[in-house]
């Protein structure tokens, strides 16, 4: 499913799976990304400008869940 989202493609846009800052970069398509790597399926500079905004980084931590030992 990964190789057809990305076919055509000559970058696309990855960030690490488990990381304590969120950074999103692009990743050349003759890279196969391993299984840590999340993968948004786009080469646009405008996507990428959007996941590094404040916006979705706000979005982000109020959506998403904490790791916690309880």
């Amino acid at each position: 499913m990964l190789r057809s989202a990305t076919k055509g493609l000559e970058r696309f846009i990855i960030t690490p799976e488990t990381a304590k800052h969120r950074i999103f970069s692009f990743l050349s398509s003759d890279v196969r990304p391993e299984h840590k790597l999340v993968v948004v399926a786009s080469s646009d500079s405008l996507m990428l400008g959007v996941l590094s905004s404040s916006i979705h980084l706000a979005w982000a931590l109020a959506a998403g869940s904490k790791l916690e030992d309880r």
